[in-house]
C-alpha cells in the first residue's frame, strides 16, 4: 500500500547515508521500531533494511551506535536469509574489522556488549575465509580488536570494555 511505501520505502532507508548524524540515529531507531512492531512490514523490507543496519557498521558517531545495535540482532535474528542475500551482507567483516580497529570510534561500551551476540548471529558464508586472506575471518575480528586496544579513538576508560569482548 501507499502508507507502507511511505513508511518503508527505499527512501527511508537510504537515511543512513545522511550527513545529519541526528538523521542516521533517528533510522536506526526507526527500523528498530518496525522490526519490533510490524513483522509484516519487516518481512516486506529486511533486505533494504539490511542496507541501512549493516551499513551502519561504518559510523563514526557514538550516538548512531547506541541507536544501531539493537535494531541490528534483531534484524539478524528475526531476518537471517534477508541479510545473507543482501549486497551490504558481503562488507559486514570488513567494516566491523575497521570498527574494531578504530576502538569502536569512542563507542566500545555499546559494541562491546553487542559484539559477541553480533557475530553468532551473522550468516555462516561470511566466515568462510576467502582463498586470499591472510587469517580466517574469526582471527581476523580478534586481531582487530586487539589493535583497536591502542586506536587514538579509544578513551582509556574505554578499553576494559574491549578488553571483555577479547
Amino acid at each position: 500500500t501507499k502508507l507502507d511505501a511511505a513508511l518503508c520505502g527505499g527512501e527511508v532507508w537510504r537515511l543512513g547515508s545522511a550527513a545529519s548524524s541526528f538523521v542516521r540515529t533517528g533510522a536506526y531507531g526507526w527500523a528498530g521500531s518496525v522490526l519490533s512492531h510490524s513483522t509484516a512490514l519487516a518481512a516486506g523490507t529486511a533486505a533494504e533494511m539490511a542496507g541501512l543496519l549493516l551499513g551502519g557498521l561504518k559510523e563514526s558517531e557514538p550516538a548512531c551506535h547506541a541507536a544501531l545495535w539493537e535494531p541490528l540482532l534483531l534484524l539478524l535474528r528475526d531476518h537471517g536469509a534477508a541479510v545473507s542475500c543482501s549486497e551490504a551482507a558481503r562488507h559486514t567483516l570488513p567494516r566491523l574489522v575497521s570498527l574494531l580497529e578504530h576502538g569502536c570510534h569512542g563507542a566500545a561500551p555499546t559494541v562491546a556488549r553487542a559484539l559477541l551476540p553480533l557475530v553468532s548471529l551473522l550468516p555462516a558464508p561470511l566466515f568462510e575465509p576467502p582463498a586470499s586472506a591472510a587469517l580466517p575471518p574469526a582471527a581476523a575480528l580478534l586481531a582487530a580488536l586487539w589493535r583497536g586496544l591502542g586506536a587514538s579513538a579509544l578513551p582509556p576508560q574505554h578499553g576494559a570494555h574491549l578488553l571483555r569482548a577479547y
